[in-house]
């Protein structure tokens, strides 16, 4: 069975193009589940709208599919069962990342490679062995194998057992700042012209003070 996994990208089909009466509530769980907001446009009821999804971290409905990935299509009934799953149930959380798989991509496509560098350190810490590709967006970590496997196909990955998981992270910054100093600028020498011949002020001023000197 196809776990679907609520992210930047997902989209859906409104039932015969039109806003249903759980649209607003979908749109509410999808953003919940994809860390984003509902547009303030509140959709009405049997109004034509042909699409809903998570675009630029906004939940919406809109006409045209210029921006739908199909490998984030997500079926309507399918975002109404997680809906419909109680709310004090929810995801449940997981301990060990054994026997789980995670899914790299990006809303674009492309792979999340600190997303996978993280996955892969949390797993390093529960004494999985680390693995070291980050440019592939599917993980897998198997008990009987004890160490992390990736695979660039998204068949073997739907079809695979293990638990698919969302992966949260947080990284301390630690920076320290210090103050720049202002350089004082070097003061310019000027040019003094003696009987049409320049000399440097700043060596005339050294002459003079040898000559005072010697005289005491």
């Amino acid at each position: 069975m196809t776990q679907y996994k609520i992210q930047v990208g997902s989209w859906t089909k409104l039932p015969n193009g039109k806003v249903q009466e759980d649209t607003r509530d979908i749109m509410e769980m999808m953003a919940e589940r994809a860390d984003s907001r509902v547009e303030g446009y509140n959709p009405i009821v049997g109004y034509k709208w042909y699409y809903m999804g998570v675009k630029w971290n906004e939940v919406s409905v809109y006409d045209e599919a210029l921006f739908n990935t199909q490998s984030l299509f997500i079926p309507y009934e399918e975002l109404q069962k997680m809906l419909n799953v109680p709310k004090e149930q929810g995801m449940p959380k997981v301990s060990s990342l054994l026997n789980t798989k995670l899914d790299c991509r990006k809303a674009d496509g492309s792979v999340d490679e600190e997303l996978s560098r993280a996955f892969q350190e949390a797993c390093f810490e529960q004494g999985i062995i680390e693995g070291v590709a980050f440019n592939l967006p599917f993980l897998f970590v198997t008990e009987d194998r004890d160490f992390i496997t990736w695979v660039d196909s998204e068949s073997f990955f739907d079809n695979h057992e293990n638990k698919q998981i969302n992966f949260k992270y947080s990284r301390t910054l630690t920076w320290e700042a210090t103050v720049v100093e202002p350089t004082t600028p070097e003061p310019v020498d000027e040019m003094v012209d003696i009987c049409g011949v320049e000399y440097s002020a700043k060596e005339l001023s050294e002459a003079l003070a040898l000559i005072k000197a010697a005289r005491k």
